[in-house]
C-alpha cells in the first residue's frame, strides 16, 4: 500500500508539471506557476499569492495554505501531530503528513469528511481519478454525487479530482500504520 500511494505521489507531481505543457522543458518555478495562472491575492479569503505561499509552506502556514488555494480544512484532529507539510516541487502542490496517537482511528469517516469538503465547494462536482498505470497518464474518471457511490467504485483509492477557483485540483489521502497524508496537486483543465 505504501509503495502503491508513493506511486501515485509520484506520477501526480509529474502530471502537474507535464500538464503544464513543460514536458522536456526546463522552467523556473515562477514560469510554470504563471503558466498554471494559480490564484491571486484575495481570492476566497486568501490573504497571499498562490505560487509564493507554495514556495514558502512552513508548519505554521500550511493550514491557511490549504484553506486558501485548495478550499480545505486540514487541520489535524484529536490525536494527530504534524509530522511535516511541505510543497515537493514548490509550485502546484502541497504534501501534509500527520501521526496519529490512534491506530484504531475511522479512517473511512475521515475520508469521508474531506470528500465531503471537496463535495462543498466543487464547482463541477467531484470525479474519480482514473490512472494508466502503464503510463502514468491521469484523467478525469466518473463524477459522482456521494462518498458511498464513490467509495464503492474506487477500487480502494481515495483519489480524486474537483474544481475550484477557476482550478483543477487532485486529492489524495492515504494512511497507514499511525500515519495520515494528504496531498493536493493543481493540475490545468
Amino acid at each position: 500500500m505504501k509503495k502503491l500511494a508513493l506511486s501515485i505521489l509520484c506520477a501526480a507531481s509529474i502530471i502537474g508539471f507535464t500538464a503544464c505543457g513543460h514536458s522536456g522543458e526546463t522552467s523556473s518555478a515562477e514560469e510554470i506557476a504563471e503558466a498554471m495562472d494559480l490564484p491571486e491575492e484575495g481570492m476566497h479569503g486568501y490573504s497571499g499569492n498562490a505560487g509564493e505561499a507554495l514556495q514558502n509552506v512552513t508548519d505554521n502556514n500550511y493550514i491557511d495554505i490549504a484553506q486558501g488555494i485548495f478550499g480545505i480544512n486540514v487541520t489535524p484532529q484529536d490525536g494527530w501531530t504534524l509530522k511535516s507539510a511541505k510543497s515537493p516541487n514548490k509550485v502546484n502542490n502541497l504534501n501534509i503528513v500527520y501521526e496519529m496517537a490512534d491506530a484504531d482511528a475511522d479512517i473511512n469517516a475521515i475520508t469521508k469528511s474531506y470528500y465531503d469538503q471537496c463535495l462543498a465547494i466543487a464547482t463541477d462536482g467531484v470525479y474519480a481519478v482514473k490512472m494508466d498505470y502503464n503510463t502514468g497518464a491521469v484523467n478525469r474518471g466518473e463524477k459522482y454525487a456521494d462518498y458511498e457511490s464513490y467509495k464503492a467504485q474506487s477500487g480502494g483509492m481515495d483519489m480524486w479530482s474537483y474544481d475550484y477557483n477557476g482550478q483543477t485540483i487532485q486529492f489524495t489521502f492515504s494512511s497507514w500504520k499511525k500515519q495520515v497524508e494528504i496531498t493536493f496537486v493543481l493540475t490545468t483543465k
